[in-house]
Parts: structure tokens; C-alpha cells; sequence
């Protein structure tokens, strides 16, 4: 077996361990607490109440779970959602056409897409999917990059993760700044999508 193999095998069993370990908690809490109501408030109480309790305990599981399964597959969605946008005959003409047509193949591949999501403050970014905030760029260059930041920046003050989006062709210099301005003040909350080698380009 590869050395790769083996280190991919471990992650699998480490995750196994930690939710074996997080449901017997669990389960121990469950017990512990059906016991305690039956012997405070009777039978019947302890047991309805209990189920009660399991019940808000697995949304709020399913809940979790399901945003952390975003989160880890966030970048390939969106990936999936620009080659089908890239296959087309269009150029690009404007940016926002091109995120409602991001948010259009999204919610067409089964995703929670919204398009211009108002956050708490008034503003307004470009979608959202799940518990991502998604801003959209067409082609920026060096100077349209450090707007991009700011905006960033703003975002990154609400609860949400946020992806930047690039349709078309960028600049080398362009996509570095944005890659480092993630890299240095944001690695686990903001993230960047674009395609190597985009067909469709802006319009001149």
C-alpha cells in the first residue's frame, strides 16, 4: 500500500473514532438526562421530553453536518458551475449578467442559490449558497482587484464564509494579489474560483 493511501486511510479512521466518541457523549447525556426527568417529573414527562431533546439534537446534527459538507465542497460546485457557464459561445459583456447566470446553473444542479443576498448592514453581494457569500468579479485587473478587497474585507465582518468568483481570463499579477491578500489575512474564511484556461473571455 502507498504511503498516500495509508495517510488517506488514517483520516478516514480518525473521523470514524471522533464521531463514535461525539455520539456515545452523546448518547451518555441522553441517558443521563431521561433518568433525571423521570425522577424529577414522572415517567411519561421524562420520556416525552427526552424525545423532545433527540429530536433538536439531530437537526441541529443534520444542520451542522450539511453546512460542513458545503463548506468542504464549495469550491468544486462553484468550478462545476463556471465550465458550464465556459461552454457556451458567449463572451462575457457584463459582470452582473454573469452572476445571475452563475446563480441560474446553480440552482439548476440542485444548489440553494440566491442571487444579490442583502446582508445585515444594508449591503448587498452578489449571491449566496448555504453559508457562503459569493462575489462575483469579470476579468478584474490590478486596480479592480483592490476594490474587490475592500468589499472582501466588509464581508468578512458577518457570519459567513465568502468565495470570490472570477469569470473569464485574469491577469497573472491580478490573481496573485488576490491569492496572497487571501492567504495572508483570510486562509480559512474567504477562498477564490476560476478557470485555468477559460474559453469565454470579457468583451473588449
Amino acid at each position: 500500500m502507498s504511503r498516500k493511501s495509508k495517510s488517506t486511510l488514517t483520516k478516514k479512521q480518525q473521523r470514524a473514532l471522533n464521531k463514535f466518541i461525539g455520539w456515545s457523549i452523546i448518547s451518555v447525556l441522553v441517558i443521563w438526562a431521561l433518568i433525571y426527568l423521570i425522577q424529577n417529573y414522572g415517567i411519561y414527562i421524562g420520556i416525552i421530553i427526552t424525545v423532545v431533546l433527540i429530536l433538536v439534537i439531530l437537526w441541529v446534527t443534520r444542520k451542522y453536518l450539511k453546512r460542513r459538507k458545503l463548506k468542504s465542497e464549495i469550491g468544486d460546485i462553484l468550478k462545476k458551475a463556471l465550465e458550464a457557464m465556459d461552454d457556451t459561445a458567449k463572451t462575457y459583456t457584463d459582470e452582473e449578467e454573469a452572476n445571475k447566470e452563475l446563480v441560474s446553473i446553480l440552482k439548476v444542479q440542485g444548489h440553494d442559490a440566491t442571487y444579490q443576498f442583502r446582508l445585515s448592514d444594508g449591503r448587498r453581494v452578489d449571491a449566496k449558497v448555504g453559508n457562503f457569500l459569493i462575489e462575483g468579479k469579470l476579468a478584474p485587473t490590478i486596480d479592480e482587484v483592490d476594490r474587490l478587497i475592500g468589499q472582501v474585507q466588509a464581508y468578512t465582518k458577518h457570519p459567513y464564509c465568502v468565495n470570490i468568483v472570477i469569470y473569464g481570463h485574469i491577469a497573472k499579477p491580478a490573481l496573485k494579489r488576490i491569492e496572497d491578500e487571501i492567504q495572508e489575512r483570510y486562509p480559512k474564511k474567504v477562498f477564490l474560483t476560476c478557470l485555468e484556461n477559460p474559453k469565454r473571455r470579457r468583451a473588449c
